[in-house]
C-alpha cells in the first residue's frame, strides 16, 4: 500500500511533535497523576471542580462542590463536562478510572497541543504547501499559540486545537458543502464548548462571520437557502442544545446581565504585534520606546514574521483602494482565505473592545444583548493569531517557491519563528507542583479523630465568593487551597464559591452567614439537614477578630489545630443564639442603664445632639425598610441622600450608615460618594467613594442591607453631601432608608411597641 505524502508528513509531524511535547513537559510524563500546575487561584479551583464532579456529583449536569447547598450547573462551574462527564460515564459503566482523573486532566492539555499541530498541518497541506514546510510551521505556530498562557490557570481554555480545527472544518466545508461536513463542525463546536463556553462565543462568531463573508463574496441568492441550512446545523443546532441543557429548568433566574471587566479585559495592539517575552522587543522597550504593558487577557502575539506579512498585505489592500480582495496568491482558495481574513479582522477589532470603548459610546454595551456576557473580549483575538500565521506562511511559500533566492527568506523566517517560539514557551512556568497535604499519611483523610461524615459542608475562613459579579470576596491562597484539597479528598462540598455568573440572591444568602449576626441566615433553611459545618481557618491570612465573622470562631468548638491551620465545628444554632443575645443586651440596656441620655427621641451615651438621623418617613417609596417611607430615585441620576452639616461636629471619625435594597442584579455595584467641603469657599476637604457591596455590615432577609463605613471629619463646620449613582441601571429604582451619621463611640438606642433599636439595627420584640 502506497502511503501519500500527506500521510507521511502527518506521521513525521506526530513523532516530532510528541518528542517536543515530551521535552517541554517532561515532568508531566512522570508525575501528572500526582501533581498540579497551580496550587491556588483559578487553576487549583479548576482541579477541584473537575475532580469533585468526576468522583462525587450524582448527576452529569449539576456540580455540588461549591456554593453549597445550591451548587451550580456543570458548565459555568468549570468542570469541563466534555471530559469529566465522559470519565464519569466510564467509571460507572466500564472501569473505574477515578484514581487516574488528575493525570487525565493534565494530559488532556498536552493532547490538545498535539491535535493543534495536526490540524494546522492539514490546513497547510490543503493550501498546496509541501509536507516538509507544513510540518515546520505547524510545530512552531502551535507552540507560539496564546492558549499556552492559559496553562497557568484557565485550563479549560488551554486547548489550542479549538481554532485550527474550526478553520480546517470550514476549509473542508468550502471544498464540499455536505451535511456530513456540517455535522462534523456542529459536533466539534459542541464538544469543545463543553470544555469552556467561551469557545462557543469565539468559534460561533468565527463560523457566523465566515458564512457572511463567503456569501458576500459569491453573492448568489440561490445559495442563501443552502447556506442557511448548513449554518443551522453548524451553529444553531449546538446553540439549541446548550439552551436546553443549561437553561431549561434552571432554577436560577438572577444571573448577572452585565459582568464586570469588558472595558478592562480587552486586547491592545501592543499585545498583538509585540511581546516583552522576546529579547528584541525588550531592547526596544528599554532603549527606544516604551511598550505599554497589556493585561493577560489581551495578549495574543502573532509573531514578527506573521505581523510583517499581515501589515504588508493589509497596506497593499489599502493602496489598491479596497478594489480587489486582499488575498490573491492562491486563486483556488480565494474565497476561503479572504473570508477567514475578514472574519479575523472583525474579531480583532471586537477584541479591542470596539466600538464600545470609543468615548461616548460606552453605553452601547447595555444594548448589545448576549455580547455583554463575554467580558474578556481580548480572547476574540485568538482567531487573528492563527489566521495571520496561516496566511503569512502560505503566502511566503507560494510567492517565493519559484524564486532562486527563496531560501534567503525562508531560512531567516523559520529561524525567527522558532526563536520567538522558544522564548515564548520558556516564559511560561508550567512545572508541576506537589499538592499540599496530598501525600499519603499527610492528607486530610489521614487526620485522626475527625469523622467528616458528621459535617455537611466546609466553610473556609477567610471566606471567598467570586462569580456573581455583584460581590468580590477574593480568594486567599492557603484558605482556598486547604478547603479545596479537603473537598477533593473527603467529598465535602464548600459553602464558598469560585464560579461564573452565580445567582445574585444565592450569593447574598451565602455572605449573610459571614455578616454580623442580625437575622437568621436564609441559607440555613435551604440546608438539607442540621449537621454542623466544618470551618477551615487559616490564622496567618485572617487573624481571629479582624472581621465580621470573628464571633463564629469564638462561639465554635475547636476540633483540630496544626500551626496556622485550625478546624472548628460550627453549630447552625449559633446564629439564633447570637441574635437573641444581642437583642437581649439592647433590651437590658434600655431597661436598666440609667446613664443613657434622652436626646431628641433617642437614648444616647452622650448628652449632646451630635448625630444626624433621617427616617425618610416623609418621602413615599414603593419599597421602604423601616417606617412609612424612604428614598426612591432612579439609579442613573445623581441621587442626593443627604446634604448639610453635623450638629456639634468635631474633627474625628464618624460612622455613616444607611439601609439600601440590594437584592437585585448590579444593585451591590452602586457607587456612592461622600464629599466634605468648606461652607465658606465650597472647596473640597475630603472625599470618600466606594460601592455598596464594599461596606455592607448586616443583611436582612427582605433584600435590604446595612451600609456602614467610617469617615474622618476634617473640621466641625464642614458641609457634607452624600449621593448614589449606578449608570449601568439607568431608570431602575434605587431605595435607601434610615440614614444615621454618628461619632465613633456614641451609641444610640430607641424602641417601639414592636422592636428595639441600636445604631441603626432593629430587632423585633
Amino acid at each position: 500500500m502506497k502511503i501519500s505524502q500527506t500521510m507521511k508528513g502527518a506521521l513525521a509531524l506526530l513523532v516530532l511533535m510528541s518528542a517536543c511535547i515530551y521535552l517541554r513537559y517532561e515532568d508531566f510524563f512522570r508525575v501528572a497523576n500526582k501533581m498540579v500546575i497551580e496550587q491556588g487561584g483559578d487553576g487549583y479551583k479548576a482541579y477541584q471542580a473537575f475532580l469533585y464532579h468526576v468522583k462525587y456529583d450524582s448527576t452529569y449536569r449539576h456540580f455540588q462542590g461549591m456554593n453549597y447547598p445550591y451548587g451550580e450547573h456543570a458548565v459555568p462551574a468549570d468542570t469541563q463536562p466534555a471530559l469529566s462527564n465522559a470519565l464519569k460515564w466510564v467509571n460507572r459503566h466500564v472501569v473505574d478510572l477515578g484514581d487516574y482523573a488528575l493525570g487525565i486532566f493534565n494530559f488532556n492539555m498536552l493532547f490538545s497541543i498535539l491535535l493543534c499541530s495536526l490540524f494546522l498541518y492539514l490546513i497547510f497541506r490543503r493550501l498546496d504547501v509541501p509536507a516538509w514546510y507544513s510540518v515546520i510551521v505547524a510545530i512552531a505556530i502551535t507552540f507560539l499559540a496564546p492558549q499556552h498562557m492559559r496553562m497557568t490557570g484557565h485550563f479549560g481554555l488551554a486547548l489550542p486545537v479549538a481554532m485550527p480545527a474550526t478553520l480546517y472544518f470550514l476549509l473542508r466545508f468550502e471544498e464540499k458543502r455536505t451535511i456530513m461536513n456540517s455535522l462534523f463542525m456542529a459536533f466539534f463546536l459542541t464538544v469543545i464548548s463543553l470544555f469552556h463556553f467561551y469557545f462557543f462565543a469565539i468559534m460561533g462568531a468565527t463560523i457566523s462571520l465566515y458564512f457572511l463573508f463567503s456569501y458576500l463574496h459569491k453573492r448568489n441568492r440561490k445559495l442563501l437557502t443552502r447556506y442557511a441550512a448548513h449554518y443551522g446545523i453548524q451553529v444553531v443546532l449546538p446553540l439549541l442544545f446548550f439552551i436546553w441543557w443549561m437553561y431549561w429548568g434552571d432554577p436560577v433566574k438572577d444571573r448577572t446581565v452585565l459582568p464586570w471587566g469588558f472595558f478592562h479585559y480587552n486586547a491592545k495592539w501592543e499585545g498583538i504585534f509585540t511581546s516583552l517575552t522576546q529579547p528584541h522587543f525588550q531592547w526596544l522597550h528599554e532603549k527606544v520606546i516604551n511598550i505599554r504593558e497589556v493585561d493577560f487577557e489581551g495578549k495574543a502575539y502573532v509573531g514578527l514574521v506573521a505581523a510583517l506579512v499581515f501589515l504588508g498585505v493589509f497596506f497593499a489592500w489599502i493602496g489598491r483602494g479596497f478594489r480587489r480582495a486582499p488575498i490573491s496568491f492562491l486563486p483556488s482558495r480565494k474565497v476561503y482565505l479572504n473570508s477567514i481574513f475578514y472574519a479575523s479582522l472583525v474579531l480583532l477589532l471586537l477584541s479591542f473592545g470596539l466600538p464600545f470603548i470609543i468615548p461616548g459610546l460606552e453605553d452601547l454595551l447595555l444594548y448589545s444583548g448576549p455580547m455583554r456576557q463575554f467580558r474578556s473580549v481580548g480572547r476574540f483575538a485568538w482567531l487573528f493569531y492563527f489566521v495571520a500565521n496561516i496566511i503569512a506562511f502560505a503566502w511566503l511559500y507560494h510567492k517565493l517557491q519559484a524564486k532562486k533566492w527563496k531560501w534567503a527568506v525562508w531560512i531567516p523566517a523559520f529561524t525567527l519563528l522558532f526563536f520567538e517560539t522558544w522564548n515564548f514557551t520558556r516564559s511560561i512556568d508550567v512545572r508541576l507542583d506537589e499538592i499540599p497535604m496530598g501525600e499519603p499519611g499527610k492528607r486530610f483523610v489521614d487526620i485522626p479523630g475527625i469523622k467528616y461524615t458528621d459535617y455537611q459542608a466546609i466553610m473556609p475562613l477567610p471566606y471567598y465568593n467570586v462569580g456573581s459579579d455583584n460581590f468580590w470576596w477574593s480568594l486567599k491562597y492557603f484558605a482556598g487551597n486547604r478547603s479545596q484539597t479537603m473537598s477533593m479528598q473527603t467529598g465535602l462540598p464548600i459553602t464558598a464559591a469560585m464560579l461564573t455568573r452565580t445567582s445574585v440572591s444565592q450569593t447574598i444568602n451565602q455572605i449573610q452567614m459571614l455578616m454580623e449576626p442580625y437575622r437568621r441566615p436564609k441559607v440555613i433553611d435551604d440546608y438539607p439537614d442540621r449537621r454542623p459545618l466544618l470551618i477551615v481557618h487559616d490564622v496567618s491570612e485572617a487573624p481571629e477578630g479582624e472581621t465580621t465573622w470573628g464571633y463564629l470562631l469564638q462561639e465554635s468548638e475547636l476540633v483540630y489545630t496544626d500551626g496556622s491551620l485550625r478546624f472548628y465545628k460550627l453549630d447552625l444554632n449559633i446564629y439564633d443564639k447570637k441574635i437573641a443575645l444581642r437583642k437581649q443586651e439592647i433590651v437590658d440596656t434600655l431597661a436598666q442603664d440609667s446613664t443613657l441620655f434622652e436626646v431628641k427621641g433617642f437614648r444616647s451615651t452622650q448628652p449632646a445632639v451630635n448625630f444626624v438621623y433621617d427616617a425618610m418617613d416623609g418621602s413615599p417609596a414603593a419599597n421602604a425598610y423601616l417606617g412609612s417611607g424612604g428614598y426612591e430615585g432612579k439609579m442613573g441620576d445623581e441621587n442626593l441622600i443627604f446634604e448639610g452639616t453635623i450638629p456639634e461636629a468635631k474633627p474625628g471619625v464618624y460612622l455613616f450608615s444607611m439601609w439600601m435594597f440590594i437584592n437585585h442584579d448590579l444593585y451591590p455595584r452602586t457607587d456612592f460618594v461622600v464629599v466634605e467641603s468648606d461652607p465658606a469657599t465650597g472647596g473640597m476637604r475630603k472625599q470618600y467613594t466606594a460601592q455598596s457591596r464594599e461596606v455592607l455590615k448586616a443583611i436582612d432577609n427582605n433584600g435590604w442591607a446595612l451600609m456602614e463605613f467610617p469617615f474622618e471629619v476634617q473640621a466641625g463646620d464642614s458641609k457634607f453631601r452624600l449621593t448614589f449613582n449606578n449608570r449601568n441601571l439607568r431608570s431602575d429604582p434605587i431605595f435607601v432608608d434610615e440614614l444615621l451619621i454618628r461619632p465613633l463611640g456614641t451609641d444610640l438606642y430607641r424602641q417601639s411597641d414592636r422592636w428595639v433599636w441600636k445604631n441603626n439595627r432593629h430587632y423585633l420584640k
